[in-house]
């Protein structure tokens, strides 16, 4: 059931990159979200399925934004089926962030809960900060985003 909170806006998927065996990240394009700042999360509407709140995994100032789905249930697994030229719709982008700090960063995480620090960790580097990341996974074959 969609929400009252925010207009939803029809994106066309671009790309999907196959992150591991149950993790896949979703290029679209939407100025909307390109507005976003790290942490801030988007409701994904699925078309006949549900609408679920995930992360950005990519913020770009050209619009290209990304979410990056654990398959985990109904709507996540609709979401994996997508090919590029589908629809999903997206509502905003919700929540704070996180707050941009300069110096010595250790940021620290694993699995999809890696997806809103990857534009973190980016806008930290473009701050002038001094990033370290721990990755963490269960197996080699989960770790995911080293391309981000």
């Amino acid at each position: 059931m969609l929400s009252t909170c925010g207009a939803v806006r029809a994106v066309e998927v671009l790309r999907l990159v196959v992150e591991s065996t149950t993790t896949k990240t979703i290029f679209f394009r939407d100025f909307r979200c390109a507005g976003a700042v790290p942490g801030q999360f988007v409701m994904v509407w699925v078309p006949g399925v549900d609408e679920v709140p995930m992360s950005l995994s990519t913020i770009g100032h050209d619009g290209l934004c990304s979410i990056t789905v654990a398959r985990v249930g109904e709507a996540t697994s609709a979401l994996h089926k997508l090919k590029p030229g589908d629809k999903i719709g997206i509502r905003r982008p919700f929540g704070r962030g996180f707050t941009i700090h300069r110096g010595k960063c250790l940021v620290v995480g694993g699995g999809t809960g890696m997806a809103p620090l990857v534009p973190l960790i980016q806008h930290l580097e473009a701050a002038g900060a001094k990033v370290h990341v721990v990755l963490g996974a269960r197996t080699t074959g989960e770790v995911i985003l080293l391309e981000a």
